[in-house]
C-alpha cells in the first residue's frame, strides 16, 4: 500500500528532518505534503502549471518551482496556515 495520487513525476522528494514531512510534486502541477512515517497525505496545492523540478526544504520552508517560472514557498508544517505564496 502506498500513496497513489501522483499521476506522473520526474522529481525526487524532499524531507524535512525536523517535522518528518515529505514533499513531492507531480508533473501535472500538484505539490503534496505527506507524513514521512505513515504516508498519509496532509495537504496538496495546485501550482496550475507543470512541475519539472524537485522541491527543497530550507530553514523550515518548502520551495518548488513550475514551468511558468513561478517559485512558491510555504512553511514546512503539517497544515498550511495560508495559501502558498
Amino acid at each position: 500500500m502506498g500513496f497513489k495520487e501522483i499521476h506522473r513525476s520526474i522529481s525526487t522528494v524532499a524531507i524535512d528532518p525536523e517535522t518528518e514531512l515529505l514533499f513531492t510534486g507531480d508533473y501535472s502541477g500538484f505539490v503534496f505534503c505527506l507524513d514521512a512515517k505513515t504516508g498519509k497525505k496532509l495537504w496538496e496545492h495546485d501550482m496550475q502549471a507543470h512541475i519539472w523540478g524537485s522541491p527543497m526544504v530550507v530553514d523550515g520552508k518548502v520551495y518548488i518551482g513550475d514551468e511558468d517560472g513561478d517559485v512558491v514557498g510555504s512553511p514546512s508544517v503539517a497544515r498550511r496556515r495560508s495559501s502558498m505564496k
